[in-house]
């Protein structure tokens, strides 16, 4: 396999969403969850399936009960108005079934402008990452999902992240174990740090850290990460004729050298079998 990209969600989603590659879904039924990553799991298909049915329990109870806790506790609002309503009614249709690199639209997945990348780009995308969804699990770019609205850090039982990724750990050590087995495999991990806590790959993984005044930064950094992967995808790895050339050290050559109008590299750090970049933005 060579290498594989893991991906933040983000909360903010493109509502407006239109597309020819939608799927026209029938909101009383779950059975797109079976198409999604990874297939022919019968405990992981009926953990999904347990997952959606609570968060839409806690929907309606939301919407019929005017519950500001779990309102606030789910969305991260504590008023109902227009665009609260308007998010709660579409997360509880799902009458329409997106592809996660197009469904999410946070800054992160603004600067990958995965519809301005030629048709080689978007399908590495496709393919190599795993976005790692607050509601969902792990899932690939290429998967359908419907419209939701989950706040990260939810506290409501069954949907912590620990409970939506307890059966993942098992599956994603096996996954990675059988498809990047040489020591020139890698993990592009662009993760936010919260997702790295739930899943800490045993493979060679790239992480990266960005610095402002010498000082590391958190809430900005997603922006940071979308615009490596615009960069990695558009001027490296749609690139790369030959796999065999799309290796770790090539990568860390490639970002090690990276200088933009936004960010530069400085140094990194090796710990264990991740190797951390560390980045000065402007």
């Amino acid at each position: 396999m060579g290498y594989v990209i893991f991906l933040s969600p983000s909360e903010d989603k493109n509502i407006d969403t239109h597309n020819d590659k939608n799927i026209s879904l029938d909101s009383n039924k779950l059975d797109y969850l079976e198409s999604l990553w990874i297939k022919n799991n019968k405990n992981l298909l009926t953990h999904r399936q347990n997952t959606i049915k609570l968060y839409n329990n806690c929907l309606e109870k939301i919407i019929n009960k005017n519950d500001r806790i779990l309102l606030k506790e789910i969305y991260g609002s504590n008023n109902f108005n227009e665009k609260s309503a308007n998010i709660l009614h579409l997360s509880l249709e799902k009458n329409t079934l997106i592809q996660a690199i197009r469904l999410y639209g946070g800054v992160a997945f603004k600067e990958i402008n995965f519809e301005k990348l030629d048709s080689i780009s978007q399908e590495i995308i496709l393919k190599k990452t795993y976005i790692f969804s607050n509601l969902f699990g792990v899932i690939l770019a290429s998967d359908y999902i419907p419209f939701y609205k989950l706040k990260q850090g939810c506290k409501v039982n069954g949907l912590t992240l620990k409970d939506i990724y307890k059966p993942f750990y098992s599956i994603l050590e096996s996954f990675l174990a059988k498809h990047l087995n040489s020591k020139d495999d890698v993990i592009i991990d662009l993760r936010a740090n919260i997702y790295t806590k739930i899943f800490t790959p045993k493979q060679n993984n790239i992480f990266f850290e960005f610095y402002k005044d010498n000082k590391v930064i958190s809430h900005f950094s997603k922006l940071y990460r979308g615009a490596i992967l615009h960069i990695l995808v558009n001027d490296f790895l749609r690139l790369k004729k030959d796999s065999k050339d799309i290796n770790l050290q090539n990568i860390l050559l490639f970002l090690t050298n990276l200088k933009t109008q936004k960010f530069s590299f400085n140094s990194f750090d090796v710990k264990n079998s991740t190797f951390v970049l560390k980045y000065d933005i402007y």
